[in-house]
């Protein structure tokens, strides 16, 4: 019976190892699409974050996407009998998802401010245009105040 028990948590390792792989591509995607500004890339791989972790939140406890926001519950403690080497696993891509997910987040939030600062360039535009005086050809310039 302990057996099965065991071999239920190492599939349930495995399966998160898969997920939480998959959402690290994803992530490291979505960052690819905003550098190109690829916005249909970008929202297929939004759609397909949410998709991965819907099934990680799907998982028992001790595999839960939550779990991950706390790196001092170690795999090896939070799950006893799991197979050592998954045990390691986990704990690996555990860190690889929270290092990846923080780079995300920075980047998001650094285009939410390049974003921003665009609008209010672009909603405060009082442009007009100078023309350079005396013998030389007219020159058009372009200038906003802020």
């Amino acid at each position: 019976m302990e057996n099965m028990g065991s071999t239920d948590r190492d599939q349930q390792a495995r399966d998160y190892l898969a997920i939480a792989r998959s959402l690290i591509d994803e992530l490291e995607r979505a960052m690819q699409a905003i550098g190109r500004n690829a916005l249909s890339d970008l929202e297929d791989s939004i759609t397909e974050q949410e998709v991965l972790t819907a099934r990680l939140r799907a998982l028992p406890s001790p595999f839960r996407v939550g779990d991950d926001l706390h790196p001092a519950a170690s795999p090896a403690t939070v799950q006893p009998g799991l197979d050592r080497q998954l045990a390691k696993e986990v704990s690996v891509v555990r860190a690889e998802l929270q290092g990846v997910n923080r780079v995300y987040a920075a980047v998001l939030r650094h285009s939410s401010n390049s974003a921003s600062l665009m609008a209010s360039l672009l909603d405060s535009f009082k442009g007009h245009f100078q023309e350079a005086s005396g013998p030389r050809l007219k020159y058009q310039t372009w200038s906003c105040q802020m």
